[in-house]
């Protein structure tokens, strides 16, 4: 090795040992920064449980289960199931307990509806519309709000042409804004082999469910799962945020999947991967605002992407309800799980 190569490789080797100190040094900070803002939080909820407190100060959304149990999808992970017992024949809609809850959001400060089900709640139309038209009526009360989004797999966007040809028009002119449709990874053979449908059937590719939303002048939205043995991994968050930019979408959610109340399961990614997105996020993105129940949300090269938890816990000393949930049975609860957290049953 003459004197130049020999000072080109030391250069080099020198540069990547910067690299690396840089990274391992942004490392350190994101973890003292975590465990500054962990300690923060335990205090604050310290003080308050020895405070009283007289009243709620904010209820931020609405999540309303709607339709019937049936779902054109199989998955292993399915966290509906658990709410099939209360569902709908499919043609009704959520109609018991919803002025309460609306009302009460909109008095707390709520802006955001979200349409669920046990099932795919696309299977079941009608329900959607008789829900969206007894919202719609509201209006003339005062009690307006600004986002309605419907959560879904996407299959029947594609597959039913009833879907653009009168629903989603419909449904746009009843107040609907965005369609979030869930998928596991960007990649056709993983996203449908998570969602466990049968050889044959015609499950449609992203691109397509994305452009049927569209033309309806919808805003269409994509939660990333992040699942076990697909996307659990920053390598693998970071590619499906640029294959979701490049096909228009603008706005992602993600959480890892989980158990109906929030605790880990076999679907869930390791801990170690989950603090590496979220190190991802924070040294690449910028962090446009925290979430007061956890995660946050990031701008990544002009996509809004948001890293959060699926459920969580209501705390008797939290002065905020994260969602108020509006069950098919007429329940209103400000929880998905906890027995007796409802305010109307």
């Amino acid at each position: 090795m003459n004197l130049e190569n020999l000072k080109i490789f030391l250069s080099s080797r020198l540069a990547q040992r910067r690299v690396l100190m840089k990274n391992f040094m942004k490392m350190i900070q994101f973890v003292l920064l975590i465990s500054l803002e962990t300690v923060v939080s335990r205090i604050s909820g310290i003080i308050r449980r020895f405070t009283p407190n007289s009243c709620i100060d904010k209820i931020y959304s609405v999540s309303v289960v709607v339709g019937s149990n049936k779902c054109n999808a199989n998955c292993r992970h399915c966290g509906g199931r658990v709410l099939r017992k209360d569902a709908t024949d499919g043609q009704c809609g959520t109609i018991r307990g919803l002025k309460s809850a609306l009302a009460l959001c909109h008095k707390y400060g709520g802006w955001a509806v979200s349409f669920t089900g046990s099932g795919e709640p696309l299977l079941s139309p009608e329900a959607i519309t008789a829900t969206l038209t007894e919202i719609n009526k509201l209006e003339d009360k005062g009690i307006v709000f600004p986002f309605l989004n419907l959560f879904t797999n996407g299959i029947e966007l594609v597959n039913n042409p009833r879907m653009r040809e009168y629903y989603l028009p419909l449904w746009k002119s009843l107040g609907l804004t965005a369609i979030a449709i869930s998928i596991h990874d960007t990649d056709y053979a993983k996203n449908r082999q998570a969602y466990n449908v049968a050889t044959g059937f015609n499950f449609p590719r992203l691109e397509e469910m994305i452009r049927v939303v569209k033309e309806a002048d919808l805003v269409p939205r994509v939660t990333l799962l992040l699942n076990k043995g697909y996307c659990d991994n920053p390598a693998d968050y970071r590619r499906n945020l640029d294959a979701l930019k490049a096909l228009g979408v603008n706005m992602v959610t993600s959480w890892p999947l989980c158990e109906p109340n929030g605790e880990r399961n076999k679907f869930s990614p390791s801990r170690w991967n989950l603090f590496k997105i979220r190190f991802f996020l924070w040294s690449n993105c910028e962090r446009i605002f925290n979430q007061i129940w956890g995660g946050g949300v990031y701008n990544y090269r002009g996509l809004s992407a948001r890293l959060t938890t699926y459920v969580s816990e209501h705390k008797p000393t939290n002065n905020f309800i994260r969602q108020l949930v509006l069950f098919q049975d007429g329940t209103v609860a400000y929880s998905w799980f906890q027995e007796g957290a409802f305010c109307l049953k």
